[in-house]
């Protein structure tokens, strides 16, 4: 667990043998919120995780939580923030096929 303060990169980490992944937990009011919005809404907590150093055994995870106890995960990348599913696995893109 990282010291509490305002000025932290991230939450806490969890490391497993092939992955450590640097988590920052926010409160989302409109769980189903699209990309664009939570961008735009948690720019600071991606910025902070995006400080961290991108390597492929390190992972920069956003968990978002809604008050009914519903959570989203995503991973941030330096193109663009992935959403992940409770066991840290990237979720299809969804939206209109390539035609």
């Amino acid at each position: 667990m990282a010291e509490p303060g305002p000025e932290n990169m991230y939450h806490f980490t969890i490391i497993s043998p092939d992955l450590v992944a640097f988590v920052r937990v926010k409160f989302i009011p409109r769980i189903l919120a699209g990309p664009a919005d939570i961008v735009a809404e948690f720019r600071d907590a991606i910025q902070r995780l995006s400080a961290i150093v991108q390597a492929g055994v390190i992972s920069r995870e956003l968990w978002l939580r809604s008050k009914h106890g519903t959570w989203r995960f995503f991973r941030v990348t330096k193109e663009e923030l992935v959403e992940l599913d409770r066991n840290g696995e990237m979720l299809p893109k969804t939206g209109k096929p390539d035609t």
